[in-house]
């Protein structure tokens, strides 16, 4: 069987699946809450908060 360029190893260097699930799972994790944040700027009303 022949080898890929990087060794053999998984996408990125990582072979470990669960760990690409991680790190999709912070990225998309964090894109949620800017979203969250960019749709709900300015509600709170004439007083704030």
């Amino acid at each position: 069987m022949r080898e890929d360029r990087n060794g053999g190893r998984g996408m990125l260097g990582i072979d470990d699946p669960q760990i690409i699930v991680g790190y999709a799972l912070a990225i998309g994790l964090g894109l949620m809450c800017l979203a969250y944040g960019i749709l709900h700027w300015n509600d709170g009303g004439e007083n704030g908060g």
